[in-house]
């Protein structure tokens, strides 16, 4: 199913793909595209790890994790979930853009969040983000 959203269909439909072959692909795509799922957790992403955009929105995930091995990290969207508080994204040293926005934070820490994702005031940033 993961393989169906990561994997273009046109190329789908003509490769005669392996199981193995199936994750070779999204385990090495740049672009995961993972969003309406239902997922409740992000744990097993780490195998992703090679992606630079991530995009989550719309699941049921309540907190932000599995991200470690994410260097190249340049794009996060975890909007319209069940997270509670930024954390596991300070070490993305590469992250450009993140989208929080409609999830259950009742406070802001723009402390959690890499330097680099801000664009102006601290509280200005988080807001646009969220």
């Amino acid at each position: 199913m993961i393989a169906e959203r990561v994997v273009e269909p046109s190329e789908l439909a003509t490769l005669d793909l392996s199981t193995d072959d199936a994750c070779e692909r999204v385990f090495s795509a740049p672009q995961l595209r993972l969003d309406r799922m239902e997922l409740d957790t992000m744990d097993g992403l780490e195998l992703c790890h090679g992606a630079t955009h991530l995009m989550l929105q719309h699941n049921k995930i309540a907190s932000i994790e599995s991200l470690e091995f994410f260097s190249n990290l340049q794009f996060l969207v975890l909007s319209h979930n069940r997270i509670r508080a930024i954390d596991g994204v300070r070490h993305l040293a590469k992250l450009r853009f993140l989208d929080l926005s409609h999830n259950e934070i009742a406070t802001a820490d723009t402390a959690a969040l890499p330097p680099q994702v801000m664009s102006g005031p601290p509280s200005r940033s988080v807001s646009d983000a969220m």
